[in-house]
């Protein structure tokens, strides 16, 4: 009796240690958290697939550069209307309105200026000046659509988004030719970025860049508006709202006085029947 007793303790007492061995092994793969992945390397791999697309960009338009349309020439003289005003009058000169010919007011500036540091400091041709505005532009749209897929996803899944959105035909051929179409889709993409990682505007430091994107594309294209429409009914919530006010107005003030002479010089210009 006394064995049959010790047998039957010895048992269970072996099955006690197994389950504790068991869920101590649950325990500790409970304890194991995921690494979080580091910002910093994410955005420099999403650098380095922009500098990808930048140097194949840059490869065709240094190839092709006697090739480009009528159109492409209006904007390449738009561009030097710009830099002409610089050196004539200085910085001041670019945030004041003024007209080409006398027949239509200049372009909306922000694209244009681009080209003035570049034209005045870095390199003379403008077709180079071309390769490097517009890597910029690709620059900032390959990181906004990295960070708009990263913020529920991990850095993979941004990569992978990052360089399906850069091999966009319409993305390609738009960055082939000068205008501002390429500052319009990088803009939209920030704009789409800050509001998807504000949470609906619920952090005031996105808020902020989102507020800098909108300024910005105002002063790119005046019908920039258009893009604002699947988010309005959001945003107009959270300015009647007041959270999201202050953060909103804080990014989008310096953007909106630089518009303001554009924008009145437009409509006076309308007004007087031109």
């Amino acid at each position: 009796m006394p064995e049959e007793k010790q047998e039957k303790l010895s048992w269970r007492k072996k099955l006690e240690l197994n389950r504790m061995s068991f869920e101590s092994i649950l325990f500790e793969k409970e304890l194991v958290v995921p690494q979080k992945e580091k910002l910093y390397l994410g955005l420099l791999v999403a650098a380095g697939i922009a500098l990808v697309s930048s140097l194949l960009l840059s490869a065709w338009i240094l190839n092709h550069k006697y090739f480009f349309s009528g159109a492409d020439t209006a904007a390449f003289a738009t561009v030097n209307a710009f830099l002409e005003k610089f050196n004539a009058a200085g910085v001041w000169s670019l945030v004041k309105p003024f007209s080409l010919d006398g027949r239509h007011p200049a372009a909306m500036p922000f694209y244009y200026i681009a080209y003035v540091p570049v034209l005045k400091y870095i390199t003379s041709d403008i077709y180079a000046a071309m390769a490097l505005v517009h890597s910029f532009f690709l620059l900032l749209f390959t990181l906004s659509v990295f960070m708009a897929v990263k913020r529920n996803r991990n850095n993979f899944s941004g990569w992978v988004g990052a360089t399906a959105a850069s091999s966009l035909p319409f993305l390609i051929e738009t960055a082939r030719h000068p205008g501002p179409g390429i500052a319009v889709i990088a803009l939209v993409a920030a704009l789409y970025a800050c509001y998807i990682n504000s949470t609906e505007f619920d952090h005031p430091e996105w808020n902020m860049w989102f507020g800098a994107a909108l300024g910005l594309g105002f002063y790119t294209d005046k019908m920039f508006w258009i893009y604002l429409l699947p988010i309005l009914p959001f945003l107009v919530t959270a300015m009647t709202g007041g959270l999201a006010m202050h953060s909103l107005l804080k990014g989008f003030l310096p953007g909106m006085v630089l518009c303001a002479p554009w924008y009145t010089y437009l409509l006076a210009f309308g007004a007087l029947g031109h």
